[in-house]
């Protein structure tokens, strides 16, 4: 007595399903992982500009007073902790109740970076073989932003 296979494609969906979905659900996470990511970048550039052109307006401010009132009022999705600031020319004190170094029409430079560590939710290493080794940043490239010093009122 012999049994005779039956050919039939029963389930094979299932198992192409089974085969690609991993592959699907990790594109998706990379794609949400780079939009968070993105948003950061384009939050810090917002930030970037905001901070020089609150300066520009107010160039008799000390530094630390700038960059502490400019703190207070960043993007929600902005943590203060991970920003860092730095003017050129600096102001750490006033003579006459004026920054020396910024007269009107100077060049003020305001560079801002970002710490991005605490935004992964992927990993920041993936290896893929013994060759293949992917970092990612721990943080933002530092944007320097550059305007003119406006004559305060």
């Amino acid at each position: 007595m012999t049994l005779q296979r039956v050919k039939t494609e029963e389930g094979s969906a299932s198992v192409e399903l089974i085969l690609i979905a991993p592959v699907f659900v990790f594109i998706a996470f990379v794609c949400m992982q780079f939009a968070v990511l993105l948003f950061a970048e384009l939050s810090l550039l917002a930030t970037a500009r905001d901070v020089t052109r609150w300066i520009t307006v107010n160039p008799h401010t000390l530094d630390s007073t700038a960059i502490a009132a400019v703190k207070t009022r960043l993007p929600s999705d902005v943590d203060p902790s991970n920003l860092s600031i730095s003017v050129a020319p600096t102001c750490t004190a006033l003579t006459q109740g004026k920054c020396p170094n910024r007269s009107v029409g100077s060049d003020l430079a305001v560079t801002v970076s970002y710490d991005i560590s605490s935004l992964y939710f992927l990993p920041q290493r993936f290896s893929l073989g013994s060759g293949l080794v992917i970092q990612l940043p721990a943080s933002l490239p530092p944007y320097t932003m550059h305007m003119e010093v406006e004559p305060s009122s």
